[in-house]
């Protein structure tokens, strides 16, 4: 069963998106602060991070660049940042998605599928010196800029 770890700190946000994941098939963790997601990382295993960009104790972005200098580690962004330049930031920081609040649960567990798939194929994210991203009819590949 492969693992989630979401950090958000809206404490009934988080335990929605918890209980439809675990409905959809998935192990789920919260943490409510990017103090506590670190530490699950480092004591638990984990197959994808749903992240908020603003967070209590930090910077969801600055969080995703340390994840991903660290490891293979697929990011889906989940905010309420919906600026074009709020996402494009968010690609730039290696996020292999990115979904703005108010969204659909069961759209956003179609793209942790997606995501998920796309990593057991071997053609996942930044993390792994892939530099092309897709999501929807979306496809931006960050070597050809």
């Amino acid at each position: 069963m492969e693992q989630i770890l979401i950090i958000e700190d809206d404490d009934i946000l988080a335990e929605g998106v918890k209980m439809n994941l675990k409905l959809a098939g998935f192990g789920c963790r919260t943490a409510g602060s990017l103090d506590e997601g670190a530490y699950i990382l480092g004591k638990e295993p984990c197959d994808l991070l749903i992240l908020d960009v603003n967070l209590p104790d930090g910077d969801g972005l600055s969080f995703a660049r340390r994840v991903r200098k660290k490891g293979n580690l697929p990011v889906i962004f989940l905010t309420a940042k919906d600026m074009d330049e709020d996402v494009m930031r968010g690609f730039e920081t290696g996020a292999d998605d990115y979904v703005t609040k108010p969204f659909n649960v069961q759209i956003l567990i179609q793209r942790v599928r997606a995501v998920l798939g796309r990593y057991r194929a071997g053609t996942g994210g930044n993390g792994n010196g892939k530099t092309m991203v897709r999501t929807g009819n979306l496809e931006i590949d960050f070597d050809s800029w």
